[in-house]
């Protein structure tokens, strides 16, 4: 059981490790005090804008895409979908209306710095890393842990059992990761700890 844990710990810090190394460029990082987001041109981002209409609707705007490239002023996205929640302001009971926006591949588009008010950050090396660790756990789990719960031709279940459970929450916890923990929101308008954008060469 010892051997299969410590194999488990190898594969993720190889994982960790993977995740940590990236030929990938650097575009721009996010900074509050010592803490610091690096976003690489590989990176899934959401920019989250709060706007009006020229009817004075409220706009609540999210889009999905790659970081393409950032300027002094504007960031440019290769895009994937972009999602309008609008609340029409002539409506009585403020009507609201979700518009899903999908986008063809190699699409880029440019946004202002300044009317974005959080960015949320994707890291994918660390999605490839936790996919996998998923892999190898449930690999583990049920292929490795019956073959080394052999003793002298007889299985033990007790071992194996205890190998399987193991595996298996560790790819529980890795899928977990994978499926709802990749983004991190920096809010960048907040009165109170906002995070600065910091570009190593701005045009």
């Amino acid at each position: 059981m010892f051997r299969c844990f410590f194999l488990l710990v190898f594969v993720f810090c190889e994982c960790f490790l993977f995740s940590q190394s990236s030929d990938v460029p650097l575009v721009f990082k996010l900074t509050k005090g010592k803490k610091n987001t690096k976003v690489y041109a590989e990176d899934l981002v959401k920019l989250y804008f709060d706007t009006f209409s020229s009817d004075g609707d409220s706009i609540k705007r999210k889009v999905t895409g790659v970081v393409h490239s950032i300027r002094s002023d504007s960031i440019l996205i290769e895009l994937a979908e972009m999602k309008d929640n609008v609340v029409y302001s002539s409506y009585a009971a403020r009507k609201n209306l979700t518009t899903i926006h999908q986008f063809f591949k190699d699409t880029v588009l440019k946004f202002s710095l300044s009317e974005i008010h959080t960015i949320g950050v994707s890291n994918r090396n660390l999605e490839n890393s936790m996919a996998v660790l998923l892999a190898a756990s449930l690999v583990t789990g049920l292929l490795v842990s019956p073959l080394v719960s052999l003793e002298n031709g007889k299985l033990d279940k007790p071992q194996m059992f205890a190998i399987s459970g193991i595996s298996l929450g560790v790819a529980a916890g890795s899928l977990f990761i994978a499926a709802k923990g990749w983004e991190k929101r920096h809010p960048i308008k907040s009165k109170r700890n906002a995070w600065k954008i910091e570009t190593s060469g701005s045009n």
